[in-house]
């Protein structure tokens, strides 16, 4: 197992056979897990023969293995796997990206249609005291997704779905329907167009920095995306819902930030959040709820994560920026280093490997000022699959040997 975690961390994430025979031949001892991983592989070959999998074979294996792959190693060294989704393989921020469209459409909204449904009289109490409330409630923003565009002011109502989770749901202002109940409060309200990482004009809303009390703004489910909100001139606010991953590091005059490494469940490629903005004490806060998936069948339900701090608030602040530009610089200068080690311990040159010239506000991984840094990784997973190839051909010599003349034929 040792030797499939190494291959794993160095790129091989998919090699299910070889994690499938090193479980079976893995020498059995207290912490051996050959023996769970075998039966793993059963299991979901069972389910496969009764219905289609959508990675759940990989998500298991990778929570069995992963915490061999990364042991002792630091936070900014450990392997995040790639996420499969019907794009294919991507890298792991970047499947999260794609797994946030997939979520925008796959989490489960418990309304049947676009019905109005009557709101929860509970929205008072999570208007007076937001922070109590979302302290011990899940907060569901997937209704306001799947409703489509959405004017920038409305109201709002909480539908309690199940015990201490409502969804999120936008009200007119009619006072003829449903909607019209007491139990909404006015809000504003945040668009969402998308996942794609190229995408330079995000969704945005402008909101005035002197609101009154008890003023909202909610969007959809955080899953790989940002909130930003940026101050664009002395009275108002400019608030972006953008789905490249980590991209508050691209705006300027950012007061308060929400990016993906915030809510990301450590260790892991997966983060689920639901972020909104409120009035408090006579200033804007930007609220995040950490949440994680729960699954009942097919159908996914947000839920407050467990062994995590479920809620955190900011305030404007004008050093944000600063702060967490520090951090990715020195976070990317960590991978940077660590790439040209494991290049080193294989024998790839390593010479002349640097940044090239960021021009055109392009935001691609396949961007030509990261070019040489894309062509070393390439390089050191073509010599990994050299030398695993040649591992593979020895082992079949030695089978072939072991079995001798006579067993061949």
């Amino acid at each position: 197992m040792a030797n499939a975690a190494f291959m794993i961390r160095n790129g091989y994430h998919s090699f299910f056979e070889t994690l499938y025979v090193a479980a079976r031949y893995e020498p059995q001892g207290p912490d051996s897990i050959g023996k769970d991983l075998l039966q793993t592989f059963d299991r979901y070959r069972a389910e496969g023969r009764r219905e289609a999998l959508h990675g759940e074979l990989y998500d298991a294996v990778m929570a069995r293995v992963l915490p061999i792959v990364n042991q002792g190693l630091a936070p900014s060294e450990e392997f995040h796997p790639p996420r499969f989704t019907d794009l294919g393989p991507l890298p792991a921020l970047l499947g999260q990206a794609a797994k946030d469209r997939q979520l925008k459409t796959g989490l489960a909204s418990l309304g049947a249609g676009f019905e109005p449904r009557q709101g929860s009289a509970d929205i008072h109490q999570f208007a007076a005291d937001p922070v109590q409330f979302a302290q011990t409630h899940t907060l569901s923003a997937e209704a306001l997704v799947k409703a489509g565009r959405l004017p920038a002011q409305g109201n709002v109502q909480l539908v309690e779905v199940a015990p201490r989770l409502y969804e999120l749901e936008y009200t007119e202002h009619s006072a003829n329907s449903v909607s019209g109940s007491p139990d909404s409060v006015p809000a504003y309200f945040l668009g969402y167009n998308g996942p794609n990482q190229a995408n330079a004009a995000p969704a945005y809303v402008d909101i005035p920095k002197q609101a009154r009390a008890g003023s909202f703004l909610f969007t959809g489910t955080l899953s790989g995306c940002s909130l930003v909100v940026t101050s664009l001139d002395a009275t108002t606010y400019r608030v972006y819902h953008d789905g490249r991953v980590n991209s508050s590091l691209l705006y300027d005059n950012v007061v308060m930030a929400v990016d993906y490494k915030d809510y990301q469940v450590a260790g892991t490629a997966e983060g689920l959040a639901a972020a909104y903005m409120q009035v408090v004490d006579g200033q804007w806060q930007l609220v995040f709820q950490r949440q994680e998936y729960q699954r009942e069948g097919q159908m996914v339900w947000p839920k407050l994560r467990e062994g995590a701090e479920p809620l955190s608030i900011q305030t404007a602040d004008s050093q944000v920026q600063e702060r967490n530009r520090t951090q990715f610089a020195e976070y990317r200068e960590q991978v940077h280093q660590n790439l040209k080690k494991v290049a080193t311990q294989f024998g790839v040159s390593t010479e002349g490997v640097a940044d090239g010239v960021y021009s055109g506000g392009d935001f691609s991984p396949e961007h030509p000022a990261i070019a040489a840094w894309n062509r070393l990784r390439d390089a050191v997973q073509a010599k990994v699959s050299a030398d695993i190839e040649q591992l593979g051909n020895q082992r079949y010599q030695l089978q072939e040997q072991r079995r001798g003349p006579a067993t061949r034929a």
